[in-house]
């Protein structure tokens, strides 16, 4: 219960705990359940920066907000070394990327498409950016 109550404290005597190997009094469940959940928020966080930056791309290729131009490219690039940090830390995310890639490009679509200030422009239902990550994390020019 003490992770309801106090999730610091819990993890530091969890901590505690294994580094005597006082096995016996771990919360076996309660420790299971927050390494699985680890894992989840790291898929989660993947995904949320993708779709960010799928979102900026398209504003930056297809509308002609120009006053705009530089706040999205200053998110685009943030966005890549987001997600290659978040890939040198867990390459295992890799093939969750390939995964996910077309879900993120369609959320980041519908967004933008259900929001009024972008209705106006024609934004491609396949996704014209690369889908590999190295080079869609490398690319540098999104404007034609």
């Amino acid at each position: 219960m003490l992770t309801q109550t106090d999730y610091a404290l819990w993890i530091e005597e969890t901590i505690n705990l294994l580094k005597e190997q006082n096995y016996h009094s771990v919360d076996w469940e309660d420790l299971i359940e927050e390494i699985e959940s680890l894992g989840r928020s790291q898929k989660r966080e993947l995904r949320n920066r993708l779709i960010t930056m799928l979102e900026h791309c398209l504003k930056l290729c297809y509308s002609d907000y120009t006053q705009d131009y530089r706040g999205w490219t200053e998110t685009i690039r943030r966005s890549q070394r987001e997600l290659k940090g978040l890939l040198e830390d867990s390459p295992s995310l890799r093939p969750y990327w390939d995964e996910i890639f077309r879900e993120c490009y369609i959320s980041a679509l519908r967004t933008l498409r259900e929001n009024s200030d972008y209705q106006s422009f024609d934004f491609p239902d396949d996704c014209p950016f690369p889908q590999e990550i190295d080079q869609i994390l490398q690319q540098t020019s999104w404007r034609k």
